[in-house]
Order: structure tokens, then sequence, then C-alpha cells
């Protein structure tokens, strides 16, 4: 393990050889390409201001303990300027930042430097192959390199990403499974999975928000400290029981955290940041499409949710200037009393939220001066010498803001300003899209594509906490930090079962970063959506932190009463969820101190039990509420019950754990089991039996 030299010559030996078939040289020539190469011969060693620091002949390796349960590996190349210039992407984590952890020693063996920790020691082999982490009777060992260049196959074609790209490759244990890296739709779990980190619309690509950051099923955790893009491949052909992740920056800089699934996000929080409670009208139920028409349908879509008793606080309005002369005004065509239906929507007790994104779109034929102030300053990511964004020549050209400038920052607050009034205005924005950013932003950074999110969310949640008291965002992106800036949704997915699946993975996964406070689109954003999805999606959708109906069409539930009360079911799911708020505010209070999310695996809860990790699709929703939504129309599933004792929702019946039980339920039951004593048994049905 670590003699890369040795590995090296029994590869070319193979490749020299006559004999060698054309499938052995082109797997090779795979491993060649996915193992790192290491950061050169280790030639010395010493401990430096809290930090081990080891000469190589390719840079310097620093190790140190951010936490005992922590440490932070730093590689610097020998030609990389450290710390980097002002004009240099930044880290997330500074390299200045204090570290709280403590080297005990430092030991030269005969192949190897041993870095001795409080809880954990660090071996540094001196083949320079990279790192092995000992925690107890557990060797976690991470290849490490910096590569100029990768390929990769997208959209039916081989394309070349410059780097450098730093390159760790962690060996994995037999089947063990990994989770995290932001919205992740295919799967929870990891393994087997190429995941692109970089933030795209999932029209163009993977996801909408992706993190460098694992965790894995043995109690620990890998932080890459970049916002650059790259990607993550884990037990993939080319390197199986390996998770291989080539990250976009001049030096190797990450965390490794260990401990149990609780402490780990803690750590992760305290390093990147906390959550906060978002506004308390947040946590009323969410009434969205995409989009209403004009004011004439909302103010008869409010009247309706009212006709029909549905708990309902907040509208999105989407289209509210599309199509208009001016792209920070309201459609007078289509909203020409907005101040008016503002006032009457307030009066009716809902909050009103106004759909926006990442870059302004110009009339270039009625251009306004505020805009042209924009133009003129620069307010705009660059391409060369002009403004960046999206069609830039067409008639209406789209330009990023950049949200690193200061002037454009208040530029840009000044305009959205101006729609905040608690009586005849907005109360809220939803920060859609923020995703495939390029250009050059004001401090001089490039390939801005994941730490533009940081900017743009911050921004509008900044902005909000100005004008109303308190921050609050609805975004689909984000990046490292963005958990500060409640609240984040799944993204655009589908109306069917498969849909409602990728919303689950979204937000389990996003969770273990930190993400308390998701939601999902229930109903779907695209695609024909029945009866069934819609009452399954409302029915998940009542036991997560937000609860959300938007899609393309109608979302609300009396348009799905054919044949079935639909509108019966979803008020009872809707008035649980609002039941439950002081149980989802103390959960978010507990997100807020620790990090842990309100939706959890089943394994953050059960660590210990191997049976956890197996368990698909079903979550609790806080510490008490064990939940198995229903992703098909046969009305059946399987539910894993952990050790112990359960309360079924429905009945009442008590039911020991430890064992996986089958169930079938009628559509307007999701299988719900509750721990005995819970407080929130009281609002089940089992407790009036």
């Amino acid at each position: 393990m670590g003699d890369l030299r040795k590995a090296d010559l029994n590869a070319k030996m193979i490749l020299d050889s006559p004999l060698i078939t054309r499938q052995l040289k082109e797997e090779i020539t795979a491993y060649f390409k996915s193992r790192p190469a290491g950061i050169g011969i280790v030639t010395g060693g010493s401990i430096r201001r809290g930090r081990a620091v080891f000469s190589t002949s390719r840079g310097i390796l620093y190790v140190g303990f951010w936490k005992d349960s922590a440490p932070r590996i730093t590689f610097v190349p020998a030609d990389t300027q450290w710390p980097y210039s002002a004009s240099q992407r930044p880290l997330p984590v500074s390299f200045d930042r204090q570290n709280q952890g403590k080297i005990l020693g430092l030991k030269e063996l005969s192949d190897r430097f041993i870095v001795d920790g409080t809880k954990l020691d660090i071996e540094i082999p001196k083949s320079g192959a990279g790192v092995i982490f000992i925690n107890g009777g557990k060797r976690r060992y991470l290849e490490l390199g910096l590569v100029p260049e990768i390929k990769r196959w997208e959209w039916s074609e081989l394309r070349t990403y410059e780097g450098p790209f730093e390159q760790i490759a962690m060996h994995m244990r037999t089947r063990e499974a990994i989770f995290g890296m932001g919205n992740r739709y295919d799967s929870f779990n990891r393994r087997g999975r190429f995941n692109s980190i970089g933030n795209c619309d999932r029209a163009f690509g993977e996801s909408h928000f992706t993190l460098p950051y694992y965790v894995t099923q043995s109690e620990d955790a890998l932080f890459i400290n970049s916002f650059g893009d790259g990607d993550i491949s884990s037990d993939r052909p080319e390197a199986e029981n390996t998770t291989v992740s080539r990250i976009q920056e001049n030096v190797i800089d990450f965390f490794y955290f260990v401990g149990e699934p609780k402490s780990i996000v803690r750590e992760y929080v305290d390093l990147t940041g906390h959550t906060v409670m978002p506004p308390d009208w947040t946590l009323g139920v969410w009434m969205s499409r995409n989009s209403y028409e004009d004011e004439n349908v909302v103010l008869d879509v409010a009247k309706n949710l009212r006709k029909f008793n549905i708990p309902s606080h907040v509208l999105v309005l989407e289209a509210w200037r599309e199509d208009g002369d001016d792209w920070m005004s309201w459609n007078e065509k289509r909203w020409p009393n907005h101040a008016q239906m503002c006032k009457i929507l307030h009066e009716m007790g809902f909050k009103i939220v106004l759909w926006t994104m990442q870059f302004h779109v110009f009339n270039n034929k009625n251009t306004h001066s505020y805009e042209k102030e924009a133009l003129e300053n620069g307010y705009f990511t660059r391409n060369g010498d002009k403004p960046a964004g999206y069609d830039p020549s067409s008639e209406k050209a789209s330009y990023i803001v950049d949200f690193f400038n200061p002037a454009a920052v208040d530029w840009w607050k000044k305009q959205y300003s101006a729609l905040f009034d608690p009586v005849t205005g907005i109360d809220g924005l939803k920060t859609d899209i923020g995703e495939n950013n390029y250009g050059r932003v004001l401090p001089g950074w490039t390939n801005i594509n994941n730490i533009y999110a940081l900017g743009y969310i911050k921004t509008a949640w900044e902005m909000t906490k100005e004008l109303t008291g308190e921050g609050m965002v609805f975004a689909r992106t984000g990046t490292v930090g963005t958990q500060q800036y409640p609240i984040l949704w799944a993204g655009d997915h589908s109306t069917w079962f498969q849909g409602m699946q990728e919303a689950y993975n979204a937000m389990m996964n996003a969770g273990l970063a930190g993400y308390a406070w998701v939601s999902f689109d229930v109903g779907g954003l695209y695609g024909d959506l029945d009866r069934e999805t819609y009452v399954r999606m409302a029915q998940m959708g009542a036991f997560c932190p937000i609860m959300q109906c938007h899609g393309m069409g109608r979302r609300e539930p009396y348009d799905f009463d054919e044949g079935y009360e639909a509108v019966d079911v979803f008020n009872q799911y809707a008035n649980w969820y609002m039941a439950l708020k002081p149980y989802r505010i103390a959960a978010g209070q507990e997100a807020c101190k620790n990090g842990v999310p309100i939706l959890r695996p089943t394994w953050m809860e059960y660590p210990d039990d191997p049976q956890s990790y197996e368990a698909e699709f079903q979550y609790f929703f806080g510490s008490d509420i064990l939940c198995a939504p229903i992703f098909s129309y046969d009305h059946t599933r399987s539910v894993y019950l952990p050790n112990g004792k359960w309360i079924d929702w429905w009945t009442g019946e008590e039911i020991m754990g430890g064992h996986t039980i089958q169930v079938q339920m009628p559509l307007e039951k999701m299988p719900i089991y509750v721990r005995p004593g819970a407080d929130v048994l009281r609002f089940s049905p089992g407790s009036k039996r």
C-alpha cells in the first residue's frame, strides 16, 4: 500500500509485453488516469506553529488538526503562490483558520512519518503516495496527486477540462455505502455512481446543487475544501473499491472527519456555517404554479383555497415581469392592479414570494437609466471586455449580475427593494436558477460556477433581512456555506413516482451537509400528473420541514377531486403539518445548534445497525417520527423498523422493531411510526382509539 513506484513498474512491464491484449491495455491506461500520481518523495518533516510540515520533491505538505477528530491536509506545489493572491478564487475555509486540535508528536520511521493526534494518528508514507488515517483499529488510505486536465464523456462527446485538479482517491471497504455530494437524484447511496461537481440546470447536466463532501458508512467523511468544478466517482470500473475525487484547484486541501453521523455533521457546519431559523411564516403551506397567468388567476386561486379550507399561507408568483418592458417592474398587462392584488392577498392571510434569478434581462431597444448605469459601471460578470450572460447578442440579452462587486450588490438590492411592502408589495424571494455561471467577477476570480451561488443567495438573504428583519430565500442551488441561508428546495423533478424518489434522494443527501430546511415540489415540476402521485407527494410533503406545491399546471388539491376526495386527504395531512409546527421548530432549533438535519436517514439515528443502511426511501422526521412514503401504484412497500418499540400512527398498535415488515395501505394513508411516549402521538388517529 502506498508504493507507487512498484505499482508503476508492474503496470509498465505488462504494457511492454507483446502478449498484452487490447482490453488489458485499455484497463491499465484507465488505471494510470484514475490513480493519483503522488505529491513527491517526502524528504523531511517538523512541527511548526501547530502543524506538521513536510518537504517533498514537489512541494510542501501541511498536516494539522482543525479539531481532534477532524484533521486538515494541505499540499502546496512548489510553483504555486501560497496563500493565494486576492485575484485567485479563494478556498471556502482559509488556510489561516485557527486549528483547535493538537499534535502530540511526530515520529520518523524508515518508510514513513507518523503524526500522533489525540483521537487519531496520521501516517505519511515517504513514497509520497498520500496519507493514512488511523482511528482505533481502522485504517483509511487516501492517495493524493494533482493532474493538469481531465477528460470525460458528456452529452455524447469527449470533453477536456483544464486544471490543475486536486485528485484524492479514498480506498473503500467492500460494499461500504457513501452519501452526500449535494442534491443527488438517482440514488441516496452514491456507491457505484459518477457525480459531477459543478452546479448545473438539470436541463443541461446532473444537479442544481453539488458539494465536494461525502459521508461513509464507516463513520468518517471527506470535505474537499474548494469551490471548483470536477467530479467524484465511487467504485467505478476504472477504480473499483475506490472513491476518486478530481476537483479544480491549484492545491490539495481537504478535511477528514471521524465519528458518529451526528457528530460529523456538527463538525462540518462548525467549519462551514450553521443554518438559522427561517421566518415563522415560511413554515406554513406554500402554493405555487409555473406560472399563474395573471392577477385574476391568482385571486381566483386564493379564494378557492379559502373556500375549500385548504391550509395555505404563502403564494409564489413566477411570471410577474416576463414579456414586460422593464425587467424590474411588474408586467402591467398581466398585473395592472398588482398593488391592490397584494393588499387583498395580505388581508386574506397570504404572504407573497416573487420569482427571481441571477441574471438581468435587457430590452436593448428600450434600455432604462438604471440599466445603463449597470452597463457603464461593470455590474455584470465579464467575458473579456464584455458583460457575460446568456444570448448576450440577442435583442433581449441576459447578463449575469456580479454579486462579488459591492457596487453591483447595492444596485441589485435597490431595484428589488422597491418591490417589498407589507401591504401592497411582496414579502420574499424565490431565488431560482443560480447555476451555469461563467465570466470574471470583480476580485479577478474566474471559474466561478459554484462560488457564484454563495454571492447570489447571501445577497438576497441579507437584503430581505435588512428590509423585513428576517432573512429569507427559497433556493434550488447552493455551495459550501449556503446552508446558512435557508430555504433549499430539491429542484426540478418530474410528476411521476420516479420524480418523488428523486426529491427524496436530493433532500436526504443535502441534509448531511447541514441543510435542515429542505422542501420539494409536491406535484412535480413537469409531466402528466395524476391523482395518486399528487396525493402520495402531498403525504411526504406534509412530513417535511417546508411543504410546497408547485409545477407546470394546476397544483391545488381541488383540481384532483374527481372520483376521490383529494381535498379531504390533502387537508388532513396539511393540518398535521401545521399541528406539528412546534415539533418542526424544535427540530429546526436543534439543527441550528448542532447541524443535525430535520430529515434524517435511518442510519443517522441507528449508526451501529448495519440494516439501517439498507433501508431505502424511509426517513426520520425529527427524532420521533419514522416516515415511509409509498412510491408505487400498488400501495405496498417494505419498512425497516429498528430495534425497540414502535407505535403505528394509524392504529395505535405497538410493534417490536429489529426487522423489516411488509405494509399495504390505501391511498389516503402513508406508513408512519412513532417512538412510544412521544408527544406527537396526540395528533395521531391511533391515539383516539
